[in-house]
């Protein structure tokens, strides 16, 4: 194992580090004329976890300047209205990547 040594990493400012580049990123492509990316996020029925994990998401997403969208459904939704939710969500001109939490219940 010769030479290698452990490297201790701060990943508060790492994290810090990577936000504050990906802000400058989406600046940068609004200067250019582009549209500032986005994230949907859907999230369907009531789970403690889960909420908390969208609700991260979405603070993320907002601090390096990104859209954010949130869609809260009933656990009761239909699957064929789940699917086409997503579809309408992915080619909008709002949100480049779908977040879909659905709890699943054995």
């Amino acid at each position: 194992m010769g030479g290698m040594t452990a490297r201790l990493l701060d990943g508060r400012q790492l994290a810090a580090t990577l936000k504050k580049d990906i802000h400058q990123a989406v600046e940068d492509m609004q200067a250019r004329g582009l549209r500032r990316p986005g994230l949907a996020a859907i999230l369907v029925g009531r789970d403690a976890a889960s909420e908390i994990y969208v609700r991260n998401k979405r603070k993320s997403t907002e601090e390096v300047g990104m859209r954010s969208i949130h869609h809260g459904l009933d656990a009761s939704t239909p699957e064929r209205e789940l699917l086409e939710l997503r579809l309408q969500a992915l080619p909008s001109p709002l949100a480049e990547e779908v977040c879909l939490l659905r709890l699943l219940r054995c």
